[in-house]
């Protein structure tokens, strides 16, 4: 959501021993779709092409995992125990401006520039914005359903380049052994 995750897919795309979903946002563990298919209909997703050999590492990306509850998260543990999670970073709030400009302007077809401020304070209020930015919500359910180990957290490009320094990361990206430059 708003993190880098369309950059993070092209270059997964690119490497010759990872092979990710054709469909960049599957959101095959978001219940929704879950319930529609099953983890064959899933798999089927990461075949070789043209036959070849299956590639070491398959996998997707779906933005939307971060919001999901611990329950949720503890039944693809159950599935997937050795599944590894990239969570790509971004400053909460460089994020959702990002996602306000995107939900309000471009997906709305509207103009950004006549946007009510009332307009933005509900969206950024929105339950998917809060969830969406809470980076320490969805590192502390992953780590408990799959271990510290199972995870890395990168910053977003724009976040790294970022005039805003910190001296000490966040307390959640200590516990996973993440740190900010």
């Amino acid at each position: 959501m708003r993190c880098g995750s369309t950059w993070l897919y092209e270059v997964l795309k690119c490497h010759p021993d990872i092979r990710v979903s054709d469909r960049k946002e599957m959101h095959f563990f978001f219940m929704r779709e879950m319930l529609q298919h099953d983890l064959d209909w899933y798999n089927a997703h990461f075949e070789p092409e043209n036959g070849g050999e299956p590639k070491p590492v398959r996998g997707e990306i779906s933005p939307v995992y971060a919001r999901l509850k611990a329950w949720q998260v503890n039944r693809i543990a159950k599935l997937l125990p050795d599944l590894r999670i990239i969570l790509t970073l971004r400053h909460p709030i460089e994020r959702a401006w990002s996602q306000a400009l995107l939900d309000l302007g471009y997906l709305n077809g509207g103009d950004v520039r006549r946007i009510r401020s009332i307009q933005f304070v509900r969206q950024v209020e929105r339950a998917r914005t809060r969830l969406s930015s809470d980076y320490c919500r969805a590192i502390q359910i992953w780590s408990k359903a799959f271990g510290r180990t199972s995870h890395r957290a990168i910053r977003s490009a724009s976040e790294q380049s970022s005039s805003i320094r910190r001296p000490h990361p966040p307390a959640c990206w200590r516990h996973n052994a993440v740190g900010a430059s």
